[in-house]
């Protein structure tokens, strides 16, 4: 399989966007949401992908029209709520573990009508408000507004009836590049070494321009010709100096061009979908980034001309329709680091065409706990592991209580016993692996995956789990379903009043991080205190009663607590 080095398409690791795959999107929302829409039940689907309906379908045929309502009915009983969730752009990055829906995105998924005058209804999404946010999508109906990005044009990207369409996004004709179609990587004696030659592009051989194009890219010494060369393998000139017609720019960096390079074949694809191969002039906005293109296609240009935007062009100009910002499973899965398998369903039979079906449901994998974990105690090696509603470790009762009564004391708690302590208390050391794991309960937690945190407590995860915030699951309940999660953690013995490292409790956590107001009910109805128990959320300068929180978060739904 071939190797690549760092992406240059993606600032953040892969690694990272490898967590993003196997948590955001639970193939539990996957195989629910499509029974539902197989069934005609799109609301449900919507439901089973944690995407919220915001509209009536009455309500929009009434404003609307008959037409409007029958064409608007028929595009939502083919889409596909969970993949919003995969394609959707995020703010994902090495540090601090961040995986979450880029704050107030929102996209326009069809419109319906073309009136230049008057305004056209559309059916948008929009991502959660904050980072923190509850990990559900807003699915509306209404006028769209101009700075929307649009993804009219891309349609493969949420709806069953083009999904195949996504091969092309990446580069491919009847493979992925890299890959046959059945999802067999290529060997790397079989990857393009120098320029294709006519014949090779004349046949259409968009994977194997697409394979030299990100190999060009990838060159760690390839310079500024090698940048050219990879926009040029994809069919796309760059200008850095000057714009067509001779007028002059603000100067650009090959630096920016470096970061778009990978990128190439996705933005020739691009332009391609929003001109139909005709002439047309286009403003680009990068969700990944902080800059915009500007693109000349048609005309007398032999192939489209882009060129980094100036601020000023970008803020005079509408942006153009389309999906530009990279989408990370074809380096995924060139780094090996996720399966053909694993993927979303129709991700993966779009990519590879001719793939086998596999053993097991495709998807991504299901949540389970860890193998026994080697921890070095006493001078020996003994063996902790996830189960039975703890962490258990090789000690007996006596000893845990001697420990515990030493580090009471100031004395030093060393091996089975620090990470014991640990794991209830969220400060001090865990083993690597026990913090993956650690981690992944709590990221499952916050998009969403209400029935992985189920398993993984039907398996045996202690209840009592706290992470390096001090966040118990009660904290991180505000992001699940709690009328499920709830009843099964009080029944656990988790205080309702735990403090987290800045001093807050679930009810102050959930109220600062649009938790729905239902929840906030649900706690105070069983027993939450509106305050907290100490001084420490004020001397962290947070909120340390609800009327306090609800004023910094600017709550407007939960006046029944004041």
């Amino acid at each position: 399989m071939t190797r690549p080095r760092r992406d240059p398409s993606f600032p953040s690791s892969l690694r990272a966007w490898r967590q993003v795959r196997r948590l955001a999107v639970p193939r539990g929302w996957i195989e629910r949401a499509a029974e539902r829409r197989a069934a005609g039940d799109w609301r449900g689907a919507c439901a089973a992908a944690n995407v919220d309906v915001a509209f009536d379908l009455a309500d929009a045929g009434r404003e609307f029209g008959a037409d409007v309502r029958a064409r608007l009915e028929k595009d939502l009983r083919h889409l596909v709520p969970d993949l919003l969730h995969w394609h959707l752009p995020r703010d994902v990055t090495d540090r601090g573990g961040l995986t979450a829906l880029t704050s107030g995105f929102r996209v326009v998924l069809a419109r319906y009508g073309t009136s230049p005058r008057g305004p056209v209804p559309a059916l948008s999404v929009t991502a959660p408000p904050s980072p923190s946010a509850p990990q559900r999508l807003t699915l509306e109906f209404g006028v769209a507004v101009r700075e929307w990005a649009d993804w009219s044009v891309v349609p493969y990207l949420f709806d069953d009836r083009h999904h195949r369409g996504l091969l092309g996004h990446y580069g491919g004709d009847v493979r992925a590049p890299f890959f046959a179609a059945d999802g067999t990587p290529r060997d790397p004696a079989d990857l393009p070494a120098s320029d294709l030659p006519p014949s090779h592009l004349e046949a259409g051989d968009r994977a194997a321009r697409s394979e030299r194009s990100a190999l060009l890219a990838e060159r760690p010494d390839g310079g500024d010709e090698a940048i050219a060369a990879a926009f040029a393998a994809a069919g796309i000139g760059v200008i850095v100096e000057q714009r067509p017609g001779g007028r002059p720019t603000e100067r650009q960096t090959w630096s920016r061009l470096a970061l778009l390079a990978g990128c190439a074949p996705m933005l020739a694809h691009q332009i391609e979908r929003v001109t139909g191969g005709g002439t047309a002039s286009l403003s680009v906005r990068l969700p990944d980034h902080r800059f915009g293109l500007h693109v000349e296609a048609g005309g007398r240009h032999r192939r489209p001309l882009l060129w980094v935007a100036t601020p000023e062009e970008s803020r005079r100009r509408r942006p153009s329709p389309g999906c530009w910002h990279a989408l990370p499973d074809l380096a995924l899965l060139r780094a090996g680091l996720v399966a053909p398998d694993e993927l979303h369903p129709l991700v993966r039979s779009a990519l590879f065409p001719a793939r086998p079906a596999p053993d097991r449901p495709a998807g991504p994998p299901d949540a389970r706990l860890p193998p026994p974990v080697r921890v070095r105690c006493q001078g020996e090696w003994h063996l902790v592991r996830s189960g039975d509603g703890g962490l258990r470790i090789p000690h007996a009762d006596e000893e845990r209580r001697r420990e515990q009564a030493l580090g009471a004391f100031g004395g030093t708690v060393n091996g089975c016993f620090v990470a014991h302590r640990t794991w209830r208390t969220g400060t001090g050391w865990l083993p690597r692996a026990l913090r993956a794991h650690r981690r992944e309960v709590f990221l499952r937690a916050a998009h969403g995956d209400t029935e992985g945190v189920l398993r993984l407590l039907d398996a045996g995860l202690d209840p009592r789990v706290r992470d390096g915030r001090r966040w118990t699951l009660l904290h991180a309940l505000y992001a699940m379903d709690h009328e499920v999660l709830l009843p099964r953690l009080l029944d656990a013995g988790l205080d309702l009043d735990a403090t987290d490292c800045e001093g807050l409790t679930p009810v102050l956590v959930a109220v600062l991080n649009h938790g729905s107001p239902a929840f906030v009910r649900a706690l105070l109805d069983a027993g939450a205190s509106p305050r907290t128990p100490d001084g420490a959320a004020r001397a962290a300068g947070r909120p340390d009663t609800l009327p306090k929180a609800i004023e910094r978060a600017k709550r407007e739904d939960l006046e029944f607590v004041l």
